[in-house]
């Protein structure tokens, strides 16, 4: 995603913790390595990334995670 993430923070990324209007998405501190939650900047790319693939309904960012 452009973003430095790490791949299974963005593959257990939800469009819940996606906020592109303030240009972030937010990472549980289950989601992360350190175990602390953080906040990760979004550039043109990965918000370019993010507007292709939502779909109305869809939990999780990347299809096929349950």
């Amino acid at each position: 995603m452009f973003t430095g993430t790490r791949r299974g923070e963005a593959l257990g990324l939800t469009w819940a913790r996606v906020d592109r209007a303030r240009g972030v998405v937010m990472l549980d501190a289950e989601q992360t390595k350190t175990d602390e939650p953080r906040e990760v900047r979004l550039n043109d790319h990965s918000d370019a990334v993010l507007a292709r693939r939502w779909k109305d309904g869809a939990e999780y960012v990347f299809a096929g995670q349950n």
